[in-house]
């Protein structure tokens, strides 16, 4: 999937001296951009979010889902069901973006809203919202950039 043109395409075109408007093209004017590149942002959100809730709730065992918390680890340290569980969130974003360090985001702050779903004990609700809520923030950054 390839990236909305950004103010880096429009800097690089004058750069050479290039007129970015004479087509009627330009990467910051142009309606066929500005679709364009909200559709882009609209379908990495929806791949996103769909590969969240399979690491959610396809992948995810019950084991690793209650031994991911401290105190109620069984077979392995809690931080490994953790961690485990947070690095397939982040390979996931990694995969579907092509930026890893997107992933090693994404795997930090998943393993951070899950441990703070069980010392906190907040809903379900509360944390799935704290997870889209860094989707959409990985799509923001990546359409901004």
């Amino acid at each position: 999937m390839g990236r909305p043109v950004g103010v880096r395409s429009l800097a690089k075109a004058t750069d050479r001296g290039q007129d970015p408007d004479r087509d009627g093209t330009c990467p910051l004017t142009s309606p066929r951009r500005s679709t364009s590149g909200t559709i882009n942002a609209l379908n990495l959100l929806i791949l996103l979010v769909g590969a969240h809730f399979v690491c959610d709730f396809v992948l995810q065992s019950d084991r690793m889902a209650q031994e991911k918390l401290p105190g109620a680890d069984a077979t392995l340290h809690w931080r490994w069901w953790l961690i485990a569980h947070a690095a397939t969130h982040g390979l996931a974003v990694a995969l579907i973006t092509s930026i890893p360090l997107l992933g090693v985001a994404e795997t930090v702050a998943h393993a951070i809203i899950d441990w703070l779903k069980g010392r906190l004990r907040f809903s379900l609700g509360l944390d799935q919202a704290l997870h889209l809520l860094c989707k959409l923030i990985w799509v923001g950054l990546i359409v901004r950039f």
